[in-house]
Parts: structure tokens; sequence; C-alpha cells
């Protein structure tokens, strides 16, 4: 699901920020 990635890469970013 793109859907899931999608969340996943905004979660992976803003923990990284």
């Amino acid at each position: 699901p793109r859907g899931l990635q999608r969340k996943k890469e905004e979660d992976d970013g803003s923990e990284q920020r």
C-alpha cells in the first residue's frame, strides 16, 4: 500500500528532524 509507505516516510522524516 502506497499510503503505508508514505506514512512511514513521513514518520521517519519527523524522527530524523
